[in-house]
């Protein structure tokens, strides 16, 4: 395979001089809106001032890449939906390195540029004419010399391949449908994955599928075959996605992974945990009341979304409060949980009394709700409480004890 470049056309994209590079770094934390206003006649700096509000968007999610001060946006959309450094970093390590990769949805190209740095050559599809040319621009600034963006329909250069052209393809389908509204499932999103799995196996033999976090699990495994391994990935709040690796020929029950990254925007710190269905279905979880002076956890985001919900009973010896209460505790620290580890300082009984008299005691606590009919603003609410971002209430149903209040600290 060469690597040879393949060029988009440059004619509707701005060209920027060294002057205009300068002009953005002087004016990078001014306000978009009012820049806007002042240069709008200058197609130039009006562009430059798109640059500005894509990078003010960006700062954290993209630290990484816009160390290359030349960096390209194409518009303000594709900075508010681009994948960003951490997770494109772990997406990056999935592959082996040296492999031969197929990017059939390049879009900015955070996902295209990750890989790029460990893979041998990355082929990298994009419809978008304008999106084409700002990837390719992008990748020529940053370095990569191995990647070769395309500006075609990935799906009919997909069919035009033949058997083992790719070690590898990564595809990240679009989440919106024919009249723009927001889709989930894996056969709604452009390209349909279900319909052309069994060709983009045959071209590669590792598929890496991005997915929605609002999947159901057993029903995306259930909708593609091969399935190889879940991947839920995300932060300790919030669950970002969902990574579907389909391998050539796999028959066995896929493995179920949650990645939680922790405060590192290069993805180095990140904890993992994997099981098997088996593991889960096999698993003897007990149920026990919380005591004061022991520990609570509270599973990260990605591990609640993967739902190892028996398995982390057997593997780090916790209890849970109750069945279908996803909280754990011990008597002694648990090193490896994957979840927040607090301090247990008081449980109390869920009445009308201790409801009363709690925000006397705590009038600053956060609350969270686990099993019970309210959400945790209506208990915030009812408690008279304000924020704390340190102490932290749990309201939840426990087996033995009813619905309980549980005080914690770090």
């Amino acid at each position: 395979m060469d690597y040879l470049w393949i060029f988009t056309n440059f004619a509707d994209m701005i060209a920027f001089d060294d002057n205009t590079w300068l002009w953005i770094d002087a004016h990078i934390t001014d306000n978009p809106d009012k820049l806007r206003l002042k240069y709008a006649s200058d197609p130039t700096l009006n562009d430059a001032v798109n640059q500005i509000d894509c990078r003010q968007r960006t700062a954290s999610k993209l630290a990484v890449t816009l160390t290359n001060k030349r960096f390209r946006f194409p518009s303000t959309i594709s900075a508010e939906q681009c994948t960003g450094d951490a997770i494109a970093s772990i997406h990056a390590k999935m592959i082996t390195r040296g492999s031969k990769v197929l990017d059939m949805t390049c879009g900015l190209g955070i996902d295209t540029f990750h890989i790029a740095t460990g893979a041998a050559h990355v082929t990298a599809c994009e419809i978008n004419a304008e999106y084409a040319e700002v990837a390719e621009y992008n990748a020529r600034t940053t370095g990569l010399e191995n990647v070769k963006i395309l500006n075609t329909d990935s799906v009919e250069y997909l069919h035009s391949l033949p058997d083992d052209s790719y070690d590898c393809i990564f595809i990240d389908p679009a989440r919106r449908g024919e009249h723009g509204e927001r889709v989930f499932a894996i056969d709604r999103c452009t390209p349909n994955v279900t319909s052309i799995l069994p060709k983009m196996l045959s071209v590669a033999p590792i598929v890496i599928i991005k997915a929605s976090p609002m999947l159901d699990v057993s029903h995306t495994i259930a909708s593609l075959t091969n399935v190889a391994k879940v991947t839920a990935i995300g932060t300790d709040r919030e669950c970002k996605e969902l990574v579907i690796e389909c391998r050539r020929n796999h028959t066995e029950q896929p493995i179920l992974s949650a990645m939680t990254i922790l405060g590192n925007v290069t993805a180095n710190e990140t904890t993992t945990i994997e099981f098997t269905q088996e593991d889960e279905n096999n698993a003897m979880p007990e149920t026990a009341p919380p005591v004061a002076g022991g520990w609570i956890y509270e599973p990260y985001a990605p591990v609640l979304k993967i739902a190892p919900f028996r398995y982390l009973c057997e593997k780090f010896g916790a209890t849970k409060l109750d069945v279908n209460t996803h909280l754990y505790t011990a008597a002694t620290p648990l090193p490896g949980f994957p979840g927040r580890e607090m301090r247990i300082t008081e449980v109390l009984d869920m009445n009308k009394r201790n409801m009363r008299d709690l925000s006397k005691r705590y009038p600053c606590i956060d609350v969270t709700t686990r099993n019970l009919p309210i959400k945790a603003a209506e208990l915030t609410a009812r408690l008279k409480v304000k924020p704390s971002g340190r102490l932290r209430l749990f309201g939840c149903t426990c087996q033995q004890l009813g619905r309980i209040m549980i005080v914690t600290e770090p």
